[in-house]
């Protein structure tokens, strides 16, 4: 079993990301922030089957660490968004 879920998750989620964009940042991040809740779900869901026997923990460890990645990536761009918001309120003080 070939594991390159890096390289997928990184060049091709980009690639994937720019053709999908239609430019509103908005819908782009409801999007991201599915995609991760996706993910979670998913490896959420992968560790129970491995409970119950019928995954194997390759795939398991693969599915959370793929959600893991997803949802630190979503938590730097919530906290480059509050340091934005805290600088514009600087700005205006």
């Amino acid at each position: 079993m070939k594991v390159e879920f890096g390289k997928e998750l990184f060049h091709g989620g980009i690639q994937r990301a720019l053709k999908e964009s239609k430019g509103d940042f908005l819908e782009d991040l409801k999007h991201f922030i599915r995609n991760v809740n996706e993910k979670q779900v998913e490896a959420d869901e992968k560790v129970k089957e491995f409970v119950a026997g019928k995954r194997d923990i390759t795939e398991v460890m693969v599915s959370l660490a793929k959600a893991d990645l997803s949802f630190r990536l979503l938590l730097q761009v919530r906290n480059k968004a509050v340091e934005a918001f805290q600088e514009i309120m600087r700005i205006q003080a």
